[in-house]
């Protein structure tokens, strides 16, 4: 179920900074949050994201962006390094189960198993 925000509430955006199992957060201000799409500002400088939220889409599996409430008891960071290692964990298993399926791409495959064994998650703060 996607979650449901209205205008004016503080929220952390969570997202996949490069699909190698670093992911970032930060601080916006919801501006607006219907059935469809949503839009929302930085709370550092107060700009309007570049995207649209597409709110059936929020908190969707592990590629999508996730959306929570800022609470006191939110612990942000722990939360993004939570998503990355469940990423971490869903990329290598899916490249797993490529393996032996004749492609011309089992080069690519075997190089994301090496990297994803060796990786550890990671999360950058873009309110800094």
């Amino acid at each position: 179920m996607a979650a449901t925000f209205k205008k004016g509430d503080s929220v952390w955006l969570v997202g996949n900074w490069d699909s190698k199992g670093c992911f970032y957060f930060q601080r916006l201000t919801i501006q607006s949050w219907g059935s469809k799409t949503g839009t929302a500002t930085k709370i550092v400088d107060g700009k309007m994201l570049k995207s649209r939220i597409y709110t059936d889409q929020v908190n969707n599996k592990h590629y999508g962006d996730h959306y929570f409430l800022d609470t006191p008891a939110f612990d942000v960071k722990s939360k993004a390094l939570e998503l990355a290692a469940t990423y971490i964990a869903q990329e290598l298993e899916d490249n797993k189960a490529l393996i032996g399926n004749p492609s011309r791409y089992q080069p690519s495959i075997i190089a994301k198993i090496e990297h994803f064994s060796k990786t550890t998650p990671s999360v950058i703060d873009r309110d800094r």
